[in-house]
């Protein structure tokens, strides 16, 4: 695990820069993007599968990072606080062609469920609203009414705080300066905090979830710069552990948001390309003339004084292919911030985001 922690480091700071806009909120699951690639890589062979592998490995042998995703899926989703899933909902004219060691392998070790139809547009958003617990609506839009497969990863996380908030530490119509330069008023949460975080670029802190699995990151930059600026040395599990056992006052906005992205072009950029082509080997899986159309990620959270919710749904849809006392210190996140859901165990970011306004 220490040896891949570096590489799912840099494969969040990379999401996190990619897609960050001073005029948009973003929030992502680093997480539901590799399982959906591990599978769509085991769905392929030859260079469309190498291709696949060289992004998400780096110099790991695959077989290894496959382990440790696997090891993961298990980790995460020991208590009721993060649920995850995996399915492949194909349309009926394809189902039958699905090979029967393939959908074995998937079953055992990603537990995938099956499932095919004529509306496979429907079929696909019954399934994400489902799995997320109505936080995703739909991940198809009619767009792809013609397509033959879709691989899907879903994961949804709902946790309360450890520590509940009082009436007198919630202060309404307070001010959030956004990355605009724009004020709006938001509810702050105040709670003061024994896990404090700071380095050259950040003040930060850490907050508990109830079930002690998962904790509550952010990140304040030191300087009201944008964002990207901080990106390019980001390491959300270096500065987790790194946390002083500090006395700091914390204040939080509530928020909640949706975030929604093609990754295609991002995919194509780090090197994956082929599985887009009509020359993509989807042979293990099928002898059909399969392609992926697009691979879509869709993410939501809510954060409020109970507590918070994120779901996040990743999707590859196939067409025909032819301790000692210390100052106490405050973080006020009254401004643009990084925030992260973190798994304690292996202090690996689950959810990560940067809230640009509100």
């Amino acid at each position: 695990m220490s040896n891949y922690t570096e590489i799912y480091n840099g494969f969040t700071r990379d999401l996190l820069i990619k897609f960050n806009s001073d005029k948009n909120d973003l929030v992502l699951s680093p997480f539901s993007i590799l399982v959906l690639l591990c599978m769509a890589a085991d769905s392929t062979n030859a260079e469309t599968r190498d291709e696949i592998i060289r992004v998400i490995c780096k110099d790991l042998p695959y077989e290894e990072v496959r382990a440790i995703v696997k090891d993961l899926c298990e980790k995460f989703s020991e208590d009721d606080t993060l649920s995850l899933a995996n399915a492949l909902c194909t349309n009926e004219k394809i189902a039958d062609s699905l090979k029967p060691e393939f959908k074995a392998m998937l079953s055992e070790d990603y537990s995938t469920e099956f499932f095919s139809g004529k509306d496979i547009v429907n079929d696909v958003n019954s399934w994400v609203n489902e799995k997320t617990n109505g936080m995703i609506d739909k991940i198809a839009d009619q767009n792809l009414r013609n397509m033959l497969a879709c691989l899907m990863n879903a994961i949804c996380f709902e946790a309360e705080w450890a520590e509940t908030y009082e009436e007198e530490d919630i202060h309404e119509d307070e001010e959030f300066t956004n990355a605009d330069g724009s004020i709006s008023k938001v509810t702050m949460l105040f709670s003061k905090e024994a896990d404090y975080i700071e380095n050259d670029q950040f003040t930060g802190f850490i907050r508990p979830y109830k079930e002690m699995g998962y904790s509550f990151m952010a990140l304040l930059p030191k300087s009201a710069e944008k964002l990207n600026n901080t990106l390019s040395d980001l390491d959300l599990s270096k500065l987790y552990t790194d946390s002083d056992n500090t006395d700091v006052n914390v204040y939080i906005p509530e928020f909640r948001y949706d975030f929604a992205e093609k990754l295609t072009e991002y995919l194509e950029t780090s090197g994956i390309k082929k599985i887009f082509t009509a020359s993509a080997d989807f042979s293990p899986m099928t002898d059909e003339w399969l392609k992926a159309d697009g691979i879509i990620h869709k993410a939501h959270i809510e954060l409020d004084r109970k507590g918070t919710k994120a779901a996040a749904v990743s999707s590859m849809f196939m067409v025909t292919g032819f301790p000692s006392f210390k100052e106490s210190k405050t973080v006020r996140l009254d401004r643009p911030f990084i925030y992260a859901i973190i798994h304690n165990g292996s202090k690996l970011p689950v959810f990560a985001g940067i809230v640009n306004r509100l």
